[in-house]
């Protein structure tokens, strides 16, 4: 995947990332975090969901496990962070807190390669290459987020 497709997949709908690390226990190396990835893998597998497992790094600090749900049910995401008592996660949409709550993304923002690996928050993946069979392709990108647009959670 070139750095371009991989910033044209980024504006595409139904992909979303979501962990199970909680940053009160400590970082995702952290026995229990490592324990409650272990699980949502399973779970994951569990449902037939199809993933990819990556790494996300949030301010330096490894978030550890990272999956990027792809052509998942709407609601999967959001049923996610309420069950695993997560803050957030993030979309092609933006920044979606589990509040209703929500920061909108730029994609115009969007950083690929090794230069997200420069911003305050990026994900890193393995996937296979298209080059050749059985090997993977790192890629490495920061969804750009509009922080100024911040939406409050709908009132109810």
């Amino acid at each position: 995947m070139t750095n371009s497709n991989l910033q044209e997949a980024l504006r595409r709908p139904n992909w979303a990332l979501i962990t199970a690390t909680k940053e009160a226990i400590g970082p995702g190396t952290h026995p229990e975090n490592v324990a409650r990835n272990a699980r949502l893998f399973a779970f994951l597998l569990g449902i037939g969901a199809t993933f990819k497992v990556g790494t996300g790094w949030y301010k330096g600090v490894d978030q550890g496990v990272t999956f990027m749900l792809v052509n998942y049910p709407a609601q999967l995401p959001i049923a996610l962070c309420a069950l695993l008592e997560q803050e957030s996660f993030i979309n092609a949409s933006g920044l979606v807190y589990c509040d209703g709550s929500f920061v909108p993304s730029d994609h115009s923002k969007d950083v690929v390669g090794d230069e997200a690996k420069k911003c305050e928050n990026y994900t890193v993946l393995e996937i296979p290459s298209s080059l050749k069979k059985g090997e993977t392709t790192t890629i490495c990108f920061s969804l750009g987020l509009d922080f100024s647009k911040k939406q409050a959670a709908p009132k109810i």
